[in-house]
């Protein structure tokens, strides 16, 4: 089973994010079958340095939506994509020397804050970017 499923609920009406939305749990859902699967350290290394470079990816085609379209709460939400690049980031590093491991509570981390930050942050700008978007 998944970590998480892509529903229409995701949806912020812009295919391209649509479709980065959408890598992004695929990557995440790779990543959590991988840990499940006991597969070793290198190979969740590498699915998470992808998950890292797709997420900075998908967060720098938003921040230039944002200012393409002047959305008035951009900083807020880069603050939010900076949050999150942190945190991966530093899971990365604390693997990488062995300080570490890619457990449940990182899963349910990143489940939470895809949730939170698709259902609510993008939310906010759904709106106002689709409309200038069309």
């Amino acid at each position: 089973m998944p970590l998480i499923t892509w529903t229409e609920e995701y949806s912020v009406g812009i295919e391209e994010i649509d479709q980065q939305h959408k890598k992004l749990i695929r990557l995440t859902n790779g990543l959590y079958d991988a840990m499940k699967q006991g597969r070793g350290k290198d190979s969740l290394l590498l699915l998470l340095e992808e998950l890292l470079e797709y997420t900075q990816y998908h967060f720098s085609i938003e921040e230039e939506l944002f200012e393409r379209y002047n959305y008035v709460a951009k900083e807020v939400h880069i603050k939010e994509h900076d949050h999150l690049k942190n945190k991966v980031q530093q899971l990365n590093v604390t693997i990488r020397t062995g300080k570490g491991v890619l457990t449940i509570e990182v899963f349910n981390f990143l489940k939470d804050w895809i949730n939170h930050h698709i259902l609510t942050v993008d939310r906010l700008y759904k709106d106002k970017l689709k409309d200038s978007w069309d």
